[in-house]
């Protein structure tokens, strides 16, 4: 069955990383796993009704990259949940290569955390293959390994592959049969710089919050089970929640509409937390079993994130921002096999493609420069706030270090964005220092001459000057920047006439501050002349992937536009269709089939004509449909608009508009459209 895992991961790890890689043990799982797709523009969110918790805590994760060099260790089953972890002598037929000062603490008696999950995932010497579980135990140095006893049963035993898609049947997670590496806050991660780009895991109070019925037997894709007392009436433990979309696998998130401001968070840590719970979201993978909020960590991230922050992971601080972020969850209700994160657009760019592992790398730390919120495009419009991601010293310099404006916005960059009311998106970049600079990946240049137009606020008597440089050279300077109004919020324009600009692509535009005293909102390069001649789109062969925006779709391996849903569309500006009565597209379906409708100005707009495609002979098999249409004239804008049932619909290769008949060959490259790929955004 066809999946929409391994487009998107051929896509967008590619214009997001250039050659970074990341090592799978840091960061495991491919870029379309559950525990790594960010949550999508289609996502439903239904509000989960969570409470504050009288405590916060943390489950811990016992995680091991295996030696072969390391001893050979036997396990033993254990019998008990509670202390007496290490007691039996009855062996199991495994045994693992550890440390030989590895320890796992017994249980405690306490009903508290004195007898935790223990769940732990090992990474084979191989490099490749994990086994996990759950209640692992090791109470002395060199002694044995101790294991449930279920495992003697070789169905019980959880190997995966740490590049697949990070679902199990029998993972670590004990009352999900979820990964339990998958998820895990990894030591460094709450501590860092980097955003954390995955899905987490909280443990809820499953009596209080999760439901149980005949119909709904406590859990939903992608968990495979739920705790075994779930429904037992005789168990003080069953789940008694009243919402049945609130079940162990169900994915939580806080919606776009909310901010860290919103929900006063106030510490670095929260406002982390708080990205990740909005972008990629949070499973319920397991019982806390009390009244608390649990995060699953790795061991020894909590005493790291004590030592750096210098509060607790079970304290005061530390439960009033977990308390108000679950506050904020919603349950993404339409999270699927075919919508992971609900579908749509994904809300931040996936993770780049895995490398070695023991590399150490994670390639969002690598300093890899890829445009944000782009591609950007000459002529065209850029947000200031919009610089590339990449880093202190790659993407941008910031002088102070200080992350003064909107904190929610980018949180693991010290660009200072503060909200404007009056400023293009509501947003500029301010607290400007003289030596600051900005870089912008543009992917497409159009030789010609320029207008650059900067939209500016100046509450300083005497702000500085702003350059302007594109690939190094400097191509202009706005020397007239002036005061406009001691609120900071009366924005203006100052130009720069006639700038002189080869064509190209894959060009860095940097926004050199000589001086300071300003927040900058856009700008814009105004085409005035000498640029290239209009497309000529009659009879010229048009690549589908080269549209100028679009909605669902996805890019197949860089030359098709694929993963159709109903209502999805593809835009293309300014096309010249003056004698056109004639429409050809190169289309395939492996699915369902469906229609590409041809309309001028919007989605909705007037419908020139339409094709069917109901051959369903694979996705790779290409046949040309044909229609006649009316209406066409010079400098349309042109949407091809995909409709049909529920699923995959079609994929489109190329398309033409003709006059009095069909091309001969409608693959042809056009050469006179830069390519505009899809790529990333956030």
């Amino acid at each position: 069955m066809r999946t929409a895992l391994l487009l998107i991961a051929g896509v967008t790890c590619a214009a997001l990383t250039a050659n970074a890689q990341r090592d799978p043990w840091l960061w495991p799982f491919e870029a379309t796993s559950i525990w790594n797709m960010p949550i999508g523009s289609d996502a439903v969110y239904v509000d989960a009704n969570l409470e504050p918790a009288a405590r916060v805590g943390v489950d811990i994760q016992h995680l091991l990259r295996l030696d072969a060099d390391d001893p050979l260790t036997p396990v033993y089953k254990s019998y008990s949940f509670g202390e007496g972890r290490c007691s039996s002598s009855d062996p199991l037929d495994l045994a693992f290569n550890v440390p030989s000062d590895w320890i796992v603490p017994d249980a405690g008696n306490s009903p508290y955390g004195g007898t935790p999950n223990s769940n732990f995932a090992f990474l084979l010497p191989d490099g490749e293959t994990l086994f996990e579980n759950s209640r692992i135990s090791r109470c002395s140095v060199g002694g044995p390994i101790y294991m449930p006893d279920w495992l003697q049963y070789p169905a019980n035993r959880n190997y995966s592959d740490i590049a697949g898609d990070g679902l199990t049947d029998n993972g670590g997670q004990g009352a999900s049969a979820m990964s339990s590496l998958g998820g895990t806050l990894r030591k460094g991660e709450l501590t860092g710089d980097a955003p954390i780009r995955h899905a987490i895991k909280i443990n809820p109070d499953a009596n209080k919050y999760l439901y149980y019925s005949e119909s709904v037997p406590g859990y939903r894709w992608p968990a495979k089970r739920a705790d075994g007392y779930a429904g037992d009436p005789d168990s003080d433990n069953r789940y008694m929640g009243s919402d049945p979309k609130l079940v162990m696998g169900s994915l939580l998130a806080i919606p776009p509409d909310v901010t860290a401001e919103s929900l006063d968070l106030t510490t670095v840590p929260g406002r982390k937390l708080f990205f990740t719970l909005k972008y990629y979201g949070a499973y319920f993978t397991e019982d806390a079993a009390w009244d608390v909020w649990d995060l699953i960590v790795e061991r020894d991230a909590e005493l790291e994130f004590e030592s750096v922050y210098g509060f607790s992971m079970d304290g005061e601080i530390w439960k009033s921002e977990i308390n108000k972020l679950v506050q904020a969850l919603h349950i993404v209700d339409n999270n699927s096999p075919s919508s992971i994160g609900g579908g749509g657009t994904p809300l931040q760019p996936l993770a780049c493609e895995l490398g070695e592992v023991g590399s150490g790398i994670k390639c969002d730390s690598e300093g890899a420069q890829v445009a944000y919120n782009g591609p950007h495009a000459i002529p065209g419009t850029i947000e200031c706030e919009y610089y590339d991601n990449g880093g202190e010293g790659v993407a941008f310099n910031e002088v102070d270090g200080n992350k003064n404006g909107d904190a929610s916005f980018r949180p693991s960059d010290g660009v200072d964005v503060p909200n404007k009311s009056n400023a293009g998106n509501g947003k500029a970049v301010g607290w400007t220092n003289p030596g600051e600079w900005l870089e912008y990946t543009i992917a497409d240049v159009a030789s010609g001459t320029y207008d650059i137009v900067l939209t500016y606020a100046s509450g300083s008597g005497s702000p500085g000057d702003l350059q302007v440089e594109l690939d190094g050279n400097v191509i202009g300077t706005f020397a007239d920047i002036a005061f406009t109004g001691a609120d900071w919020n009366t924005f203006t324009t100052t130009t720069i006439p006639d700038v002189s600009v080869a064509g190209g692509s894959d060009r860095v535009l940097r926004l050199y501050q000589v001086g300071a005293g300003y927040d900058l909102d856009q700008i814009e390069f105004v085409a005035t002349g000498g640029g290239p001649a209009p497309d000529a789109d009659v009879d010229t062969p048009i690549e589908a992937e080269l549209f100028d925006a679009q909605q669902g779709i996805q890019v197949v391996g860089e030359s098709k536009v694929g993963y159709v849903n109903d209502g999805d569309w593809i835009r293309f500006d300014d096309m010249q269709l003056e004698g056109a009565d004639g429409f050809t597209a190169e289309v395939s379906s492996g699915g369902i089939g469906g229609t590409v409708e041809i309309r001028s100005g919007s989605p909705t707009g007037g419908l020139l004509g339409s094709i069917t495609v109901d051959e369903i002979n694979g996705w790779n098999s290409f046949y040309a449909r044909t229609t006649s249409i009316s209406g066409a004239t010079s400098g349309m804008t042109i949407y091809l608009v995909f409709t049909g049932g529920d699923g995959f619909l079609l994929d489109i290769d190329s398309f033409s508009f003709t006059s009095g008949g069909t091309l001969e060959n409608p693959r042809t490259t056009r050469a006179s459209r830069s390519r505009r790929l899809l790529t990333a955004t956030n």
